[in-house]
């Protein structure tokens, strides 16, 4: 179960949050409760569960207090939008990842992966026609 989070501190916040979030739920179930208890590590799971808990509240209070400035109508949309889809892009790794039956989200993680590199393809010829468009004048 363990090296399902083998190299967690490597991730991103977003997805590093999800990863603890889905080990403290599978530590919280069945067999491995009550391995816990047998090996005396409850206060560790505790603690664990007590600093998420902490560092989620914190980082709240820093983003709300980042966000004390006005925005146009466009950019809040524009944000929302793009926090709501990294959000579902990371859920979709996730659940490709740690869920048993993921060949459905393993799917949709490849159409997601796809429809991202020909974005990105078409921003950098963007960015090159206005860099030899600049050059130009």
């Amino acid at each position: 179960m363990l090296s399902h989070y083998k190299n967690i501190e490597t991730s991103n916040l977003n997805k590093e949050t999800a990863q603890i979030e889905a080990l403290l739920a599978s530590l919280g179930q069945e067999p491995y409760k009550t391995a816990l208890k047998t090996l005396s590590l409850q206060a560790f799971i505790t603690n664990l569960t007590d600093s998420q808990t902490r560092f989620e509240e914190a980082y709240q209070k820093r983003h709300e207090a980042k966000s004390g400035h006005k925005l146009s109508e466009a950019k809040v949309k524009r944000n929302a939008l793009q926090t709501s889809y990294i959000d579902f892009c990371n859920q979709i790794e996730m659940a490709s990842h740690y869920l048993t039956d993921n060949t459905t989200y393993s799917q949709v993680l490849a159409s997601l992966n796809l429809i991202r590199s020909g974005y990105a393809e078409s921003l950098k010829k963007r960015k090159s026609k206005k860099a030899v468009a600049g050059k130009e004048k």
